[in-house]
């Protein structure tokens, strides 16, 4: 995710000095500062919601977010009932990442090769983890 977001920002703005061209793509010094500055923020971001994830139990974190929610009460916005969505959303996570990694390891049981091909070859691949 963060290299692909790094390479999107390379590519596509147009901010800048051309420092070197690909083909039809053309990168500017604004790009790469850009793509880098973003990458690093989705970086510490990924990093630090680990971080807190890891160090806090599921309890302490929903009363956390449910705290942080307080002023949606104001709105009329149901504050514990969006955070105990979020901290059901959050221990499920390594379920699903289970889920994933036993679904690819029994595709690869299945001769199927995620590595080589065309590129539709491999997305098509991929479909069973939708």
């Amino acid at each position: 995710l963060v290299l692909f977001t790094l390479i999107l920002h390379v590519l596509l703005p147009k901010e800048g000095p051309v420092l070197m061209t690909l083909g039809p793509f053309a990168i500017h010094e604004g790009g790469v500062m850009n793509g880098l500055f973003i990458a690093t923020r989705l970086l510490t971001l990924v990093m630090l919601t680990s971080l807190i994830t890891l160090t806090t139990s599921p309890i302490d974190l929903t009363d956390g977010v449910e705290s942080l929610f307080t002023p949606l009460k104001k709105v009329g916005l149901p504050a514990h009932e969006l955070a105990l969505m979020m901290s059901i959303a959050l221990r499920f996570i390594p379920t699903f990442m289970q889920e994933t990694e036993k679904i690819l390891k029994a595709q690869m049981a299945r001769g199927v090769d995620f590595s080589s091909g065309p590129i539709s070859k491999r997305i098509k691949a991929l479909l069973p983890l939708l």
